[in-house]
């Protein structure tokens, strides 16, 4: 549930046990933290931030209040240097997000040659469409990519509407860099949060 590979996180993410748990219980993510830390396990860190950081910020400054089916209630709250660095990391991930994943709005690809007998394939077909489609999608994806709960790692994109603003090969360089910019964001993700590298987490909690 809160996995220490891109593959296992892309493989559970969507699963009913796992949506529900996190749609119902805000508080999940920042007990696995606290958890992470008591026990001695590192590499539990990066993605229970990561799903922190996607919090509402009154969430992470102020703790969340967790009600019982017997009527009580107790507060999961964060110590302040994972406050620290979650709050910080906010603003981190809108910009892997902006750069990593959808990069690819904000450069040009390369014209298609225009010797005869070659494929349009090999560039872009037709630029000046290509960048008033890529500058379109851009413009509607800013609310999203500068918001409170912007994170790279669950952010999905149109690429059949956008498929009708840009060239065949805008699009399919477009999913390349789309896929290669997830996993650089999953690569970064514990420096995102001044934790050690993937690496390093993982083996240092196998010697607990």
């Amino acid at each position: 549930m809160f996995p220490s590979s891109l593959q296992d996180f892309q493989e559970n993410r969507n699963s009913s046990p796992y949506a529900a748990k996190l749609g119902h219980y805000t508080g999940l993510a920042m007990e696995v933290v606290n958890l992470a830390k008591e026990c001695r396990l590192p590499m539990l860190l990066p993605i229970s931030m990561y799903y922190c950081a996607v919090m509402r910020l009154e969430h992470i400054l102020d703790g969340v209040v967790v009600a019982h089916d017997d009527g009580t209630s107790r507060k999961v709250d964060l110590d302040w240097p994972e406050k620290r660095a979650i709050i910080l990391g906010k603003r981190a991930l809108n910009y892997r997000a902006r750069t990593n994943l959808f990069g690819f709005l904000l450069t040009s690809a390369p014209p298609a040659p225009t010797l005869p007998n070659n494929p349009s394939s090999s560039g872009c077909a037709i630029p000046q469409r290509c960048e008033t489609g890529k500058l379109k999608w851009l413009r509607q994806m800013e609310p999203l990519l500068s918001g409170d709960k912007c994170g790279p790692l669950h952010m999905q994109f149109e690429w059949t509407r956008y498929s009708a603003d840009v060239c065949t090969y805008c699009v399919m360089d477009g999913k390349n860099k789309y896929r290669e910019g997830l996993k650089k964001s999953w690569e970064e993700l514990p420096s995102v949060f001044e934790l050690e590298p993937w690496d390093i987490l993982k083996t240092e909690s196998l010697d607990q």
